[in-house]
């Protein structure tokens, strides 16, 4: 797995999906997501996901991830990565 910046924060959402805190402002400045409530003690993002979906994303050390789960550190964009889905585009962020 490759590293992430020590101040780069990684969650897991209730999807069963993880992503980096840069892939989530992303999707809630320029993407579908809206931003419900923010807990900033504990690192807990509830956001509304197109048609009304809500997806809890929960702070989680990096080295947990499961091995299927890789960050990917890409210019300046971090994001986590599904690699069981070598087929397909392998984003595991992508909603």
């Amino acid at each position: 797995m490759v590293g992430t910046s020590p101040l780069e924060t990684v969650l897991a959402g209730s999807n069963g999906r993880y992503y980096t805190a840069k892939q989530v402002q992303a999707k809630l400045e320029c993407g579908p997501w809206r931003l419900c409530l923010r807990e900033r003690r504990s690192e807990r993002w509830l956001v509304e996901l197109p048609g009304e979906t809500l997806l809890l994303l929960t702070a989680v050390e990096p080295d947990s991830l499961p091995r299927w789960a890789e960050i990917r550190v890409e210019g300046e964009t971090t994001r986590v990565v599904d690699t069981r889905r070598r087929g397909s585009p392998g984003r595991a962020g992508r909603n």
